[in-house]
């Protein structure tokens, strides 16, 4: 790129895996982020990192899916914008019922 842009990155590629097995599912992707511009003008600076997301999900029967997912597992230290970093690891889970 000519002139850079704020959260444009040099590079960006990502690795993602799902399975299945019976009532288990999961789903990993592996994204690596390479010259990520985070300031341009004077103060030019860009960041590198490596981040790492998972889900897990269980159905308990037909209609209920208990699942938990996790994003950031590596706890990568990262800003998109220049003065303002993302969360580190971060969990949630939750049911899902199907009508």
């Amino acid at each position: 790129m000519r002139h850079p842009v704020v959260s444009a990155p040099k590079y960006k590629g990502y690795l993602g895996l799902t399975m299945n097995y019976g009532r288990w599912s999961g789903s990993a992707g592996l994204m690596q982020v390479c010259g990520l511009y985070t300031a341009i003008g004077d103060n030019e600076t860009t960041e590198d990192f490596t981040l790492l997301n998972a889900t897990v999900s269980y159905t308990l029967c037909r209609p209920v899916r208990l699942w938990v997912k996790g994003e950031n597992l590596l706890a990568q230290r990262y800003e998109y914008i220049a003065g303002m970093p993302m969360p580190r690891a971060t969990f949630m889970g939750g049911v899902n019922v199907e009508f």
